[in-house]
């Protein structure tokens, strides 16, 4: 199984599993809010020019929350691209404190030469902030580790402003560290959504960056190149509990232009 390929994610994922269990059981002891069980499953599809050819992908989502208790989350996929195929799995766990702090772990592995890592983990905290707590800082920490000699460790921070009822702003930014080579990688980009609370959503992203690393083979040389990317999303309830989530990319560099669109179904209950 590609959850259990990796020795060193073996630990991790038993240590996110008996963690939530433990939250589980204690937050059963509450009568605060419901157990929320949410279910998404969709695919998507992405075209590169230059005849470097087109790249399709499946995938499901399932969660367990508890509001302002905790959250455990499943992830599963398929991924096709550059003659590469594989599936990939992934949790994460994020328990919160007062309503004001949050903390995530999170790991990941996929079967894949380079579409998925060998092994992904990550770590996060946040913050709410301002008297209404509308305005969310995050600090996070991950370490990827590809099939080959290459891994990144990234720090990254976001900020994401609830403004009043319809209205939702983030900016983010990624400082990127990798090996062989001690490349750095440099990208943020800012965003805005419109919404009517589970009716209808449309946001849009702008992100800008370089891309930095080493190609290992009989001689490494070192690959560099500035990357441009708008996004589009559009989520639309057919009723409070279910939906439809659309998403639309496009990115450009020197090397190609990606055209990338998915579509998913999801569902609570």
């Amino acid at each position: 199984m590609v959850f259990l390929k990796n020795r060193h994610l073996i630990g991790i994922y038993t240590l996110i599993f008996l963690t939530a269990m433990t939250v589980n059981a204690a937050a059963q002891e509450d009568e605060g809010p419901p157990l929320v069980k949410y279910l998404e499953a969709g695919l998507g599809f992405t075209h590169f020019t230059n005849e470097v050819g087109d790249g399709n992908d499946q995938f499901v989502t399932f969660i367990l929350s508890k509001e302002w208790s905790y959250q455990l989350r499943f992830d599963a996929g398929r991924a096709e691209r550059w003659g590469d195929s594989g599936l990939g799995v992934g949790a994460m766990f994020t328990t919160y404190l007062d309503r004001s702090w949050s903390f995530a772990v999170g790991a990941a592995t996929g079967s894949s030469e380079f579409i998925f890592p060998e092994y992904l983990v990550s770590a996060t905290v946040g913050k709410g902030l301002l008297a209404e707590g509308n305005l969310l800082a995050s600090l996070t920490w991950v370490h990827d580790q590809s099939k080959g000699e290459n891994y990144y460790d990234r720090i990254g921070g976001s900020l994401t402003w609830y403004q009043g009822s319809h209205w939702i702003y983030g900016a983010y930014f990624n400082y990127d560290m990798g090996q062989p080579g001690s490349t750095v990688t440099m990208s943020g980009g800012l965003g805005a959504t419109w919404f009517n609370w589970q009716q209808r959503y449309i946001g849009a992203t702008l992100q800008y960056g370089d891309i930095n690393y080493t190609q290992v083979g009989v001689t490494d040389f070192l690959v560099g190149y500035e990357e441009f990317l708008v996004r589009g999303t559009y989520s639309e309830y057919f009723n409070p509990k279910m939906g439809l989530n659309v998403r639309a990319e496009w990115a450009t560099n020197e090397m190609w232009d990606m055209y990338g669109i998915s579509a998913s179904i999801f569902k609570e209950w």
